[in-house]
Parts: structure tokens; sequence; C-alpha cells
């Protein structure tokens, strides 16, 4: 196992940048090992209060976290699909209203429970740089990083190389088939 520093995973739709990440080699390739569930929940929470406005990839982000179409995350705050897919590709930007009931569910969503501190501060749009998420300290890395021991966590280590090989990191004529099941003769 080892450790990536400075690595900027694109997986959520949008750069998140680590300071340091644990991964492991496969077939060649470096792979980190993240938990994605944790990250999501870390992602909701900064996208609630993070300074600017909402870019069409977090706002994608969001819809698909709660597993809602266009229409029916259109539904949820009067406007139509179309609205929401023009938010998503960037060609039109939601109201502020509207941006900050959606930062009070993501925050909701991330496991927050007081929402006081966070409704003051949207009271005035959003302004500022657009930057990427910062995981920067070991503690809050701990939280979204799989922290596999070699020895403690063998299936775990098994099970991340077994769908890491599932997926393309080797062209396909170089990947392992998967042995078929014999049926057993009567």
């Amino acid at each position: 196992m080892r450790i990536i520093k400075k690595h900027v995973d694109e997986m959520l739709g949008f750069p998140v940048a680590f300071d340091e990440v644990f991964a492991i080699e496969i077939y060649g390739n470096l792979v980190p090992l993240i938990d994605y569930d944790a990250l999501e929940l870390k992602a909701l929470e900064f996208l609630a209060d993070k300074p600017g406005r909402l870019t069409g990839p977090e706002i994608r982000f969001i819809r698909k976290y709660f597993n809602m179409t266009l229409a029916r995350f259109g539904g949820q705050f009067g406007v139509t699909h179309s609205a929401v897919k023009k938010w998503e590709d960037g060609t039109s930007v939601m109201n502020w209203g509207t941006e900050a009931l959606l930062r009070l569910l993501a925050y909701r969503a991330s496991g927050k429970r007081s929402i006081e501190s966070l409704l003051e501060s949207l009271v005035a749009p959003r302004a500022g740089a657009e930057a990427a998420i910062q995981v920067r300290n070991a503690e809050i890395n701990r939280n979204v990083t799989r922290l596999l021991d070699p020895d403690r966590d063998k299936l775990a280590i098994a099970y991340v190389k077994k769908r890491m090989a599932l997926h393309s990191l080797l062209p396909r004529d170089q990947r392992p088939v998967p042995k078929k099941k014999q049926r057993k003769s009567l």
C-alpha cells in the first residue's frame, strides 16, 4: 500500500482535492482507496456552505445523490425539467432562493442536525472564486479514505481488486475472464 500526495479525484463530477490518500497497485495502475459514501457526505456538507454559487456539476451531484430525475427534482422547486437541465449544463443560473433551499437540503442530508448557523450565512447570495473541495487534514481524510491494513483487511483488499478488475483498467482483451460455475449433472 502506498500514499498518494496531492491527489485530485473527479468521480463525483467535480474536483475533490486530497492532501494524501492511500492507494494500491492493480495491474500496474495506482488505484486510490476512497470511501465514496463518506466522501459524498463530506461533499454535501461542503457544498452547503461553499463560497460562491453552485456549479452545474455540483447541482447534478446533489440531484443524483437524492436519486431524482430532472422532472422530479424540478418539481421540488416549482420549475420544469428543462430548467434543471439548464442549471446543470451551466446555460442558466438558479435563483438564490432556490439555491439556498438546495444548500439547506444538502446540509441536512450530510447528517448535520443544527442548521441555524447555515441559515444566517445564506441570507445573501454567495460570491467567491470556484475551487475544488479540499480534504486537507489527516483526521478528515481518515473519515473519507479507507485505511486498509494488509493483514487485517485482506477481504476488503480482495474485494477492491476484484471490483477494479471488472472496470476498464485493462483493455478488453487483457481483462481476466470470470470462471463459470459448472452445472452439476443429475
